[in-house]
C-alpha cells in the first residue's frame, strides 16, 4: 500500500516534529563532501528550551548511549542558529559522520542536562543501509 506524503504549507502546519535531526550528505564535489548533521526545532520545543534565532551552540555526539547533545555558548566558536524566532529554528554542522539518516525525537526523548541537552536518537547511529532497509 502507498501511502501519499502532501506538503504542508504555511504557519504551524509543516512544524509536526518536536525536534528532526538528519545527517546528510554536504559538498557538491566528490573530493570535498562531507556529512552535515541538521538539526530542527519545532516552536514548542524552540520555546521550551528557551532558544532564539542567532544563539550560538557546541554539538556533541555519545555513540554509546546513542545521544546527540547540545549546549549554549556564550562566545562566538559554536554553530548559529537560524531562523525565526518563535518558530522552527535550525542548526548545521559539518561533521566526520559516518551514517546517513533521519530522525524525529519526541519530547520524551529529552532530557535537559544541567549544562547541556541530550536528544535519545539511536537511528542516527546505525549503519546508512540498516537504516534504509527499516525506512522501507
Amino acid at each position: 500500500m502507498i501511502e501519499w506524503i502532501k506538503p504542508k504549507r504555511g504557519g504551524r502546519a509543516g512544524s509536526a516534529a518536536y525536534i528532526a535531526i538528519s545527517v546528510t550528505s554536504a559538498g557538491k564535489s566528490a573530493k570535498k563532501r562531507t556529512n552535515q548533521l541538521v538539526i530542527r526545532f519545532g516552536p514548542d520545543a524552540s520555546k521550551a528550551l528557551r532558544l532564539i534565532a542567532g544563539d550560538r551552540v557546541v554539538i556533541g555526539l555519545d555513540q554509546v548511549s546513542k545521544q546527540v547533545c547540545f549546549k549554549r555558548t556564550t562566545d562566538n566558536s559554536g554553530y548559529k542558529l537560524t531562523g525565526k524566532s518563535g518558530s522552527s529554528l535550525t542548526v548545521q554542522a559539518c561533521m566526520e559522520l559516518p551514517m546517513l539518516a533521519v530522525q524525529s525525537i519526541d519530547v520524551s526523548d529529552v532530557q535537559v542536562e544541567g549544562t547541556h541537552v541530550a536528544m535519545r536518537c539511536p537511528d542516527i547511529f546505525k549503519p546508512s543501509a540498516e537504516t534504509s532497509r527499516r525506512a522501507s
